[in-house]
């Protein structure tokens, strides 16, 4: 597919920051290809993860539809956190605290899998870390954060 196939409601967003640096281009495939795993969607998600199979032996293609990191990841703020605003408390009420806690520890090792990542390929990408804030503006979120 081409760019002019796709209608993104992304690109009705304003231009994200983090698009405004280079991104490699990479040609259509033009032929069949044979892959022991193909990874669709080159944004953070699908770089990692054809990243660790490939560092444990598997051939991997990663699939884009478009341009790589200009999806969901090229417009993000690119924070990377377990603190998902007020969900947990949401999350219990659905689902109960060990599946919660499942949830939130696949977050906190994503994360240290990142900061893993970068140090061992010496990435120069200005990863910090920062504790999460959340705060109120109003007496019901006062509420919220308060469960």
């Amino acid at each position: 597919m081409s760019h002019e196939q796709h209608n993104h409601s992304l690109a009705d967003f304003p231009h994200s920051y983090w698009r405004s640096y280079p991104i490699p281009h990479h040609p259509p495939m033009q032929s069949d290809q044979t892959t022991e795993v193909a990874v669709i969607g080159a944004g953070i998600v699908g770089i990692m993860t054809a990243y660790l199979l490939t560092k444990a032996g598997k051939r991997v293609t990663l699939v884009e539809a478009d341009t790589v990191l200009t999806g969901v990841t090229g417009h993000t703020t690119a924070k990377i956190t377990a603190q998902h605003a007020l969900i947990y408390d949401e999350l219990i009420q659905t689902f109960g605290k060990e599946k919660v806690r499942l949830y939130y520890d696949a977050n906190s090792d994503g994360l240290q899998l990142i900061e893993q990542v970068v140090g061992d390929l010496n990435i120069a990408c200005d990863l910090e870390k920062k504790k999460a804030v959340v705060y109120a503006s109003s007496e019901k979120g006062v509420q919220q954060i308060r469960k």
